[in-house]
């Protein structure tokens, strides 16, 4: 009232008041440019669209994405870069191939802007996380001889671990057998409704006692349902507290509605930094996220969509039946989007493709019913048209996946031990390399080059049985005697090894490594005297050696290798080859490329990790002459899905 002369009613209308969603921070000369339309009674959006455009239409439409560097030239996260590079190359080809879209939906992976070791160790909590739910299905089979458990049984069990058998509302104890079966006694609980927060992850999700849930806490925030009772709400913090789930704890505690607003908001529109970059990036096709037209009115035309909403959707129309693992082990596998098939990505883009604003309602309004029947779930939310999933199968079980070939020369180029210079030995090229004699295993004794010294650390093996005892305090070390008669301790050895070596270094300084991992395998055809191809050989180049040729200024793949060979094609990470047996072709990319002439192959749509190809039987590693046999050929699978020869 002092500062602006207002009287008592219009000071307290705008000390009470709340100001507009959002907020600005103007300049004194956007000010003089804004305040006289404001003041002549314009919204202050009005007035700003008119004198500035809208933050999201008005810049330059490129025909094409430019390169990521010029559309966003403030980027400086690598990760991030090449994600979008890869993005750059789907959009323009389809650009190409049918012209610039009406609108693009996208969705984008929420861990791109994590370090590489940030990656790693997510990669590696999810492995324990499956570890896990392996280890509950066998538990709850044990416990319950329910003999299939569901994903929703896992989950069950699940929650059970982390709120420590205690229902969080009630302080009742739970019996793990009371979760199963055809009436379990406690329900999965959405700890923020769905109605109002469409978040169906786990991190929303509790235990509570069937009647607590039903008449107590009835579709309402834990706040809403508890916080009129301090005591009894303390103590439901108190219990969520020991979940040791920050996430988890942050919805029981959310109180108002503006809170819970935030939350749905979040989930509804993925605001992380890479999906807005993507946006962003996507929306230079169109001059920003809007496409403006000539008569004053925008359209949106830029769609970025959150994984929740798209794993949601995908399980409501039925989709996650397509690509279903047939091993016939794990039902939870089964109701779940099999992860082991690249093409359950093309499933996703489907499913984003077809996401709206009125999917988002219908969504809710799926919950809001759902909720008045006691039940917390999105089901009921129709398919986009009828004999949706048996229309979208054809499609995606003809897919055929582009994987894009390991290249780069980046990396350890060899092992970090320096080794002799090598010798031969019957024909046989041997270096030694020195090593602790408690690291020494059965086999690296009996190549220990001097005899006295394997035999004194024989003797010494048999009185302490392993030599890694050396290693505790007070435990002698072999020896050996001198003329003198003095005890020599023995703490490392030289022993020999066959190994091939290369020489990095120039001298005096000269070192000997062994090669860390193969850059490529270049696949040459042995001719007889009419040049007709005898057989095929493989002659693996280091990463070291690749290095190397590009220092000197040569090719790092060389095609000549002399006028007895004619070279065929090269092989790297990430290659496609095609395989004809029995008159059938099968694609495959190609995971390895060993030193001794193997090539690793796994089938181009499956997405297991090494050792899970290993262990179900699908890892096949031919040479270059099995390859030849079954007609194989170097091919290159373009962004949709052409097979061409590759031009090698």
């Amino acid at each position: 009232m002092k500062r602006w002369g207002l009287d008592e009613a219009r000071a307290r209308f705008w000390a009470e008041g709340n100001s507009e969603d959002g907020y600005s921070r103007l300049s004194k000369k956007a000010l003089v440019k804004l305040l006289p339309m404001m003041e002549d009674g314009f919204p202050f959006k009005e007035a700003e669209k008119e004198i500035y455009g809208t933050h999201f239409s008005g810049g330059k439409a490129y025909d094409s994405l430019p390169p990521v560097r010029e559309g966003l030239p403030a980027l400086r996260n690598p990760a991030v870069e090449r994600s979008l590079t890869e993005l750059r190359k789907v959009v323009n080809a389809i650009v190409r191939e049918h012209g610039k879209p009406h609108e693009i939906h996208i969705e984008l992976a929420r861990d791109l802007k994590r370090s590489r070791e940030d990656r790693k160790e997510l990669w590696k909590q999810n492995r324990e996380r499956q570890g896990n739910r392996e280890r509950l299905r066998d538990e709850i089979a044990r416990k319950t001889g329910l003999q299939q458990p569901s994903r929703a049984d896992i989950e069950r069990a699940l929650l059970w671990e982390e709120c420590g058998g205690i229902c969080p509302y009630t302080g009742r104890a739970i019996q793990f057998a009371d979760l199963f079966g055809d009436q379990p006694q406690f329900d999965v609980e959405h700890i923020l409704p769905l109605g109002r927060c469409p978040d169906d992850s786990f991190q929303n999700k509790t235990l509570c006692h069937q009647e607590e849930n039903r008449n107590v806490k009835r579709g309402r925030t834990p706040w809403e349902a508890y916080g009129a009772n301090p005591e009894r709400w303390q103590q439901i913090v108190e219990r969520v507290r020991r979940f040791k789930n920050p996430g988890k704890l942050k919805r029981f505690q959310v109180k108002s509605s503006e809170e819970l607003a935030e939350f749905s908001s979040r989930q509804l529109n993925d605001t992380r930094f890479a999906s807005k970059l993507a946006a962003q990036y996507v929306g230079l096709l169109f001059g920003g996220r809007d496409v403006a037209h000539d008569d004053g009115t925008s359209r949106r035309a830029v769609f970025p969509s959150p994984g929740g909403l798209t794993a949601i959707l995908r399980r409501n129309w039925g989709l996650e039946t397509i690509l279903r693992e047939a091993e016939p082990a794990a039902s939870e596998q089964k109701q779940a989007k099999p992860r082991s098939d690249h093409r359950h990505h093309a499933i996703d883009a489907i499913v984003i493709a077809l996401s709206t604003p009125a999917t988002v309602k219908a969504l809710s309004d799926a919950a809001e019913r759902n909720a008045a029947r006691g039940r917390s779930s999105f089901k009921g939310v129709e398919a986009p048209w009828d004999g949706f999933v048996e229309s979208v199968r054809p499609h995606i079980e003809s897919l055929v996946i582009s994987h894009r070939p390991e290249h780069k020369l980046s990396g350890q180029l060899h092992d970090e031990t320096f080794y002799s210079p090598p010798r031969q030995e019957n024909g046989k090229t041997y270096v030694h390399v020195r090593k602790p004699v408690e690291k020494l295993s059965k086999n690296d004794i009996e190549e220990i080059v001097d005899p006295a010294v394997r035999a004194a650390v024989k003797s010494r093996l048999v009185e302490l049985g392993d030599l890694k005892k050396l290693q505790t305090v007070g435990v002698a070390p072999p020896h050996l005697v001198a003329v003198d008669g003095r005890q020599v301790p023995i703490r490392r050895v030289r022993i020999r090894k066959a190994l091939t070596t290369q020489p990095v270094g120039e001298e005096p300084r000269r070192r000997y490594v062994a090669p860390n991992n193969n850059h490529h395998m270049e696949i040459v055809a042995e001719l007889d005297e009419k040049e007709r191809e005898v057989r095929w050989d493989g002659v693996p180049v280091s990463r070291l050696e690749a290095q190397q040729r590009r220092q000197k200024g040569i090719p790092i793949v060389q095609k000549d290798h002399g006028p007895a060979y004619r070279f065929k094609f090269s092989l790297m990470g990430g290659d496609t080859m095609e395989i004809t047996e029995n008159g059938v072709s099968e694609l495959y990319v190609v995971r390895t490329v060993a030193s001794n002439g193997q090539i690793s192959l796994a089938r181009i749509n499956d997405a297991r990790l090494k050792h899970e190809i290993r262990g179900s039987g699908d890892w096949w590693s031919p040479r270059a002459e099995g390859l030849r046999k079954l007609a194989a050929r170097k091919v290159v699978v373009d962004i949709f899905g052409n097979v061409h020869p590759a031009n090698d």
